[in-house]
């Protein structure tokens, strides 16, 4: 499915975010690449349905979504309750939580108390339990370790792969340079 969005406008109050962008989304990998405030996470965020246009001509996006926001507070359950938790809202009847979590190099403590980076892991592995056509993630890779960064590149290859269509907010992209993304520049990056 190709996601196209044409005419996007938002502005909060007198400021302007992002003026008449336009642009078809095929499957592939996306990188969303500027200054702070240039409007990449404001598009996430539109595309995800959290926050609305100011206006547009056109938006086709599919329902379901995987979104990964660059902050979010977590339960204060254990990390593998939350992915079970998560595996069967999913329907994931096959995945081993044990075996994601060692692949992951992630403990079994409470949310709050993990680092900012294995909080990271946990939702990375949330999102790629929802089987979407749509795969959102802004900033991903703050505060991961290099071992977090290697598996995240390998699971977005292999949605790529499953002609899934990826889209990465990030300050970080020679990361992603070896899946060839497309790179979509905003403000004056």
């Amino acid at each position: 499915m190709n996601i196209v969005i044409k005419g996007l406008n938002k502005s909060y109050g007198k400021k302007e975010v992002l003026r008449d962008f336009s642009y078809e989304f095929k499957p592939g990998l996306y990188i969303l690449k500027g200054e702070n405030g240039s409007g990449k996470s404001t598009l996430i965020k539109i595309m995800a349905g959290l926050v609305y246009p100011t206006s547009s001509r056109e938006m086709i996006i599919p329902k379901n979504i995987s979104y990964l926001p660059e902050y979010i507070e977590l339960s204060e359950g254990r990390s593998r309750n939350f992915l079970k938790s998560l595996s069967k809202l999913y329907k994931c009847k096959h995945i081993n939580i044990n075996d994601l979590m060692k692949k992951w190099n992630l403990e079994n403590k409470r949310m709050h108390s993990l680092s900012q980076g294995n909080r990271k892991k946990v939702l990375i592995i949330g999102s790629l339990m929802k089987k979407s056509q749509l795969y959102l993630y802004d900033e991903p890779t703050n505060g991961l370790d290099e071992n977090a960064i290697e598996q995240f590149i390998i699971c977005i290859n292999e949605l790529i792969d499953l002609d899934k269509t990826v889209i990465i907010s990030t300050h970080e992209d020679n990361y992603f340079r070896n899946l060839n993304p497309e790179v979509i520049s905003f403000g004056n990056d």
